[in-house]
Parts: structure tokens; sequence; C-alpha cells
């Protein structure tokens, strides 16, 4: 069985902001995984997920998967640098329409979320 471990801390030892792990997914025996979230980010916080990604998933041992979560699509053709073991996903969702896209660099899905009890607590 898989355990989460949310690694919700505002400051490091150090006192440094935003050098924790968004979410590790991890099981003995069972490949890890590591989640970086981002919403609505421009190009240069974008690159710096993204190489925090690749770093924390070295620290984890786990394969890192980057979340940008958005309304504008602005960066939604936007992968980063590209790191090893390190995969960026975009979450362009529109409320009113009820649906999100996921878009990866090779593909893209539709996902409804219409009929869901979903609430956007961030906005553009």
């Amino acid at each position: 069985m898989y355990h989460v471990l949310p690694e919700a801390k505002e400051y490091d030892e150090d006192g440094s902001r935003c050098k924790r792990l968004d979410i590790l997914v991890r099981d003995s025996g069972l490949p890890a995984y590591g989640y970086e979230l981002m919403v609505e980010a421009n190009e240069n916080v974008f690159n710096s997920h993204c190489e925090r990604a690749y770093n924390y998933g070295r620290v984890h041992q786990c394969y890192m998967m980057v979340v940008h979560f958005s309304e504008s699509g602005r960066l939604a053709t936007y992968f980063g640098p590209g790191y090893e073991n390190v995969t960026v996903m975009h979450v362009v969702y529109d409320v009113m329409q009820g649906s999100a896209r996921l878009i990866y660099q090779d593909r893209e899905e539709l996902v409804h979320i219409k009929g869901v009890d979903w609430k956007v607590m961030f906005t553009s």
C-alpha cells in the first residue's frame, strides 16, 4: 500500500522558502513518485519548479511529476528545459465548461469536472 507524504513546510531548517517537495507517494518495494505543483507560473518560475523537481527526484530516489494548473493556458505548450525522470503536465481548466485539458508533451486528454462539487480556490 502506498503512503502519501505531504511536505507542506513553508520554510526549511535554514529558513529558505519553497525548498520542500509538495507530495511524495512511496511504499517499500514499489516505485516512488513525487509531485511538484504550481499555479499560473511564468517561464522563470516554471523552470525553477522543474529544476527543483529534478533535485527532489535525486534526493528521494523517485520519479517526478511537475503539475502546472492554469486557467489561461499561457504556458500550455512549454515543457521547460527537460530533466531526466521528470514529466511535465499542464492542467488547463475551464470552470464554466466544466472541463480541464491535461496536456503532456506528447498527448492531450480532456476530462470533465461537471457534476463534481469542485471549487477553484485560486484565480488568475
